[in-house]
């Protein structure tokens, strides 16, 4: 970046240089240096060009993966792999098929709802074994222990209640995060996930894909401006220590909120050409999300040979946060309007993703059910990890599993006093 440098010399008054404690050249020095820094890591990517995005794949982890809301030939016959092997299970009893499955949204600290919901929807006896599980952001963390079941409640009330924010993320000095891209360091949040993903869950995850399961989980691709979904179980099946790092990097990138912490890049190859590809928060695109089975389901049936009492499918989300902009004092300046801004759109998403999947439920005759934390219950912000807070809206999601009947049936239903 020569140029910066000649244009500042050439503007530069002569003398100014010898005039007061010489702070404000010292400081231009410093700014050129960390703008020299970005453009020398900028340069040092090599992002996939736009026409080889869909025959990007990661080293030895072919159909792993596809765009969300595209038609994705690996997701579609993952699925449609699924139902087979759920059905043939299912077929030596004359019971009609019921295939229920569960959303776990984005939300940040406030998955403590859905990490208490499932511990005590699990004490209410009526907790099912989900034929899918999908998860974006926080929810993707919870994923791959909503997915294994009950023996894994405790793994979750651990992780939403006995840590603070220093536990998961350090602040970044101003000149690191200018290079980083982010605010904070999430090398504490890579190393617990480190610690609560190990071969023995890879495994359990594995041997579930195996028996028709599936585990989705969200990110963003920068590059691609897209999101993308990761089928957690056909990454596990390897079961060797490069599929245990992939699966640990997706959770990583899906919990990597932009601005706030790094992006993650993962290794990925279009023939012999080696590429990296810039992942990040999956809530970046969908809050929350399914995928396949609430589009797919008619095709499923007829290939299946099932009529539509034959089998169904019940779609339980859980929200985690209140999907619409609680009353807020904004001051004036900048800060403050930014993130209550970011704030307002971010609850507008998540409300509109709920009406989304309503209509495709109610247009392929599925069972919709909504559950989410109350209006007076304060939001958390994505950094606020308070232990206090954080057991209480475990508590509160903990009280609402166990009740006869938490669920919504329609996202305007949360506007209702309860």
């Amino acid at each position: 970046m020569p140029f910066i440098t000649k244009s500042l010399t050439e503007r530069r008054n002569p003398g100014s240089c010898h005039r007061g404690s010489g702070i404000a050249p010292r400081a231009g020095l410093a700014l050129i240096a960390l703008m020299l820094a970005a453009c020398s890591a900028a340069r040092g990517r090599r992002p996939v060009p736009f026409d080889k995005l869909k025959q990007a794949h990661v080293l030895g982890f072919p159909a792993v993966r596809g765009f969300a809301f595209e038609s994705s030939p690996a997701l579609r016959a993952s699925l449609l792999e699924s139902g087979q092997l759920l059905v043939s299970s299912h077929r030596k009893t004359t019971e009609p098929l019921l295939l229920e499955v569960l959303a776990l949204s984005g939300g940040g600290p406030n998955g403590a709802f859905s990490a208490g919901f499932l511990q005590g929807w699990t004490q209410s006896g009526r907790r099912p074994e989900f034929a899918l599980v999908t998860g974006v952001s926080t929810g993707a963390l919870i994923a791959p222990f909503a997915f294994l079941g009950p023996e894994y409640d405790h793994v979750l009330q651990s992780l939403y209640t006995t840590r603070s924010s220093g536990d998961l993320f350090r602040r970044l000095p101003f000149w690191r995060a200018l290079t980083a891209g982010a605010l904070f360091d999430s090398t504490r949040l890579e190393r617990l996930i480190d610690t609560v993903i190990d071969e023995r869950v890879l495994g359990a995850i594995a041997e579930e894909h195996e028996s028709g399961r599936r585990l989705l989980v969200l990110t963003t691709n920068l590059d691609a401006g897209r999101a993308v979904v990761w089928d957690m179980g056909k990454i596990a099946v390897r079961r060797d220590a490069s599929a245990l790092g992939l699966f640990k990097r997706v959770l990583l990138a899906s919990s990597s909120p932009p601005v706030m912490a790094p992006p993650v890049f993962i290794e990925v190859h279009v023939d012999e050409t080696r590429y990296d590809e810039m992942h990040v928060d999956g809530g970046v695109a969908s809050q929350v999300f399914f995928h396949g089975l609430l589009v797919d389901l008619h095709e499923l049936r007829l290939t299946l040979g099932y009529r539509r009492d034959d089998l169904a499918v019940r779609a339980y989300i859980l929200r985690n946060g209140v999907p619409h902009a609680e009353w807020s004092r904004v001051s004036a300046g900048l800060r403050s309007v930014a993130s209550r801004s970011v704030a307002i759109a971010t609850k507008a998403m998540a409300l509109g993703d709920l009406l989304r999947i309503h209509e495709l439920c109610q247009q392929s005759d599925l069972e919709f059910r909504l559950a989410t934390s109350p209006a007076d219950i304060d939001p958390r912000g994505v950094m606020d990890f308070d232990q206090s807070a954080l057991s209480g809206l475990w508590e509160e999601g903990m009280a609402q599993g166990q009740s006869a009947d938490p669920w919504l049936r329609h996202p305007f239903e949360m506007f209702a006093e309860r």
